[in-house]
């Protein structure tokens, strides 16, 4: 028959045995396993979902469609021909009183484009066009990295609530069995003390995780059309680590990045003004043909002219006064030479982003594997306080020193994951490819 002395450190091992079961294994490569790192959910929703929401209601993507819409619509306008005109009116009217011949004429006169300036401007519309949709697809994966980041967001925020809930109900277990042997006389006022502390952080603890959890979830609708309160994130965190070569990537990002095409697409659409400013240094030229009709003039007028009809053929050239200054070609050559520069920039930029994005991914990746190493040797720690408990040869206190410890293991971990894959979206994203690693 057991004593109540055994029966209340029977309590209490397996009180403490079960707060440390999902973290049991003190071997390091199975740490990584007890630590949970999906969430599932019936009516949440899965990264591709949430992509597909963003590109279908985000403001931004519209905005971007919309500039291709324009900018193809310039091109239908530089297709426009130059009108042409119709002039008509009384041409000569007899006001001397010597009965002379009056007449009415008709003109068309229409401009000549002998320089292809429409042409040109076509060409400078296309180039453009083309620069738009290369901006639009960069807006696209912009969007696409940062529903990434707020979906990783969201994906933290959920876990950690729910390892918060667990701790929280955990504490409280544990402060039952504690304060059930401190009835027995087997613990401490101080011991007790401590575990309702631990007890109150725990729930203190959970409603920070609650609370972060509702604004990562409504940080998700930030990239949406409108608030939807009951998104929620569903995936994993769970990704296995990569190596990358830095030139290798930079060189992928400046073959793919749709930034670095734009750029290309606008020194070209530079060069195209550049001639289509050309052309127009060209004289304008207007043909005119057109036709008079002269009523009679007969004796005993002077004139004695019968009425007639006639044909007028003509045409009219610009005296290109304007080509005395350059300054329409010379803010053309600077538009071409800010345009590679912009170029220059753009590949700069790019591939210092890309080594940015690297070092971070990197420094992501070893911190991982560091919490990995630490998680295991918090886990082992903890296991070893509760069997010494139950053996008696420690203290409550240190139970609780050793799961606070691990507790903040696994925290660390969990940030650690959500890091992990946060950089790596980054980082594919920067180079410019389409790949879920969610």
């Amino acid at each position: 028959m057991r004593t109540p002395l055994s029966l209340s450190l029977s309590l209490s091992l397996s009180l403490s045995l079960s707060l440390s079961l999902s973290l049991s294994l003190s071997l390091p490569a199975l740490a990584h396993a007890q630590v949970a790192l999906s969430v599932a959910a019936p009516s949440g929703t899965s990264y591709p979902r949430y992509v597909d929401r963003v590109l279908a209601e985000s403001p931004a993507w519209l905005d971007a469609q919309a500039a291709v819409r324009a900018a193809d619509a310039q091109i239908d306008i530089a297709r426009v021909l130059p009108s042409a005109r119709l002039s008509a009116g009384v041409s000569s009217v007899d006001i001397s009183g010597a009965n002379a011949p009056n007449s009415t004429q008709i003109v068309l006169s229409m401009p000549i484009d002998y320089a292809s300036q429409a042409g040109h401007r076509v060409d400078a519309r296309i180039v453009e066009h083309e620069a738009t949709l290369a901006l639009a697809d960069a807006a696209r994966r912009q969007l696409s990295q940062l529903a990434a980041e707020r979906f990783v967001d969201a994906l933290e925020a959920s876990l950690v609530r729910v390892r918060a809930i667990e701790a929280a109900d955990a504490d409280a277990t544990l402060l039952h069995a504690i304060e059930t042997r401190a009835t027995a006389g087997e613990a401490t006022a101080l011991e007790v003390g401590l575990a309702r502390l631990a007890a109150a952080s725990g729930i203190a603890r959970r409603t920070e995780a609650e609370g972060a959890e509702r604004r990562a979830r409504i940080a998700l609708s930030s990239l949406l059309g409108s608030v939807d309160a009951t998104l929620s994130a569903t995936g994993s965190l769970s990704i296995p680590p990569r190596g990358f070569d830095a030139d290798a990537l930079v060189e992928e990002a400046l073959s793919h990045r749709p930034e670095v095409r734009a750029a290309q697409l606008r020194e070209g659409a530079a060069e195209r003004q550049r001639d289509l400013a050309s052309a127009l240094r060209w004289p304008e030229l207007d043909l005119q043909v057109g036709w008079i009709h002269s009523f009679a003039s007969l004796a005993p007028s002077l004139f004695n002219q019968p009425e007639y009809d006639a044909l007028i053929v003509g045409a009219t050239i610009e005296i290109p006064l304007r080509l005395a200054w350059d300054g329409d070609l010379r803010a053309a050559d600077a538009s071409i030479e800010r345009a590679s520069a912009a170029l220059r920039a753009e590949e700069l930029a790019v591939a210092v982003e890309v080594r940015e994005a690297l070092a971070v991914y990197e420094t992501a990746r070893e911190r991982l594997t560091a919490r990995e190493s630490t998680l295991a040797e918090a886990t082992a720690l903890r296991q070893a306080a509760t069997r010494a408990l139950s053996q008696g040869a420690s203290t409550v206190v240190e139970l609780l020193a050793a799961q606070a410890a691990a507790r903040e293991a696994e925290a660390a971990y969990v940030s650690a994951a959500a890091e992990h894959a946060r950089a790596m979206a980054i980082l594919l994203a920067l180079v410019g490819r389409d790949e879920n690693v969610l």
